[in-house]
């Protein structure tokens, strides 16, 4: 459906959402290291970008267990609450307004939440309470067997 020239998953979202044109409100790009992703999750996600008007991406975490707080291959989030600042484990479920795909398709060394708080727009983080395991080195897939 897209090109290989397309550099990262969000170029191809976007290269596809043209290609059926831009007659979606809503993208979601999975990524692929996420084969066990819970259906309810990219549900509850895409109901609350829907519901988050301000917003033009959104992404799920969960909690961070102790033994990944060092790991790199665990991307981290940090959510503001209130005062209290609490660190999250990101699942790599990315969705975004149909709008805005566009703006953050090109290629940089910013990943891609970065990328949308750098430039001033609203992101939409939900948690879930169930654990996801992202498939990143081959030590991953003996966790998930």
């Amino acid at each position: 459906m897209t090109s290989k020239s397309c550099r990262n998953g969000t170029e191809r979202c976007n290269e596809a959402l043209q290609k059926l044109g831009n007659k979606y409100d809503i993208v979601v790009n999975i990524q692929r290291d996420e084969p066990l992703i819970e259906p309810e999750t990219i549900v509850a996600i895409v109901k609350a970008l829907q519901a988050a008007p301000n917003a033009v991406f959104g992404t799920v975490v969960m909690s961070l267990k102790p033994e990944d707080a060092l790991d790199p291959n665990r991307v981290k989030c940090v959510v503001e609450s209130r005062v209290v600042f609490l660190v999250y484990c990101v699942i790599n479920l990315i969705t975004f307004v149909q709008t805005s795909v566009s703006l953050f398709a090109a290629p940089s060394n910013s990943a891609i939440g970065l990328k949308v708080l750098e430039n001033g727009y609203k992101m939409k983080v939900i948690k879930v309470d169930h654990e996801t395991h992202s498939v990143d080195t081959p030590e991953d897939v003996d966790k998930i067997e």
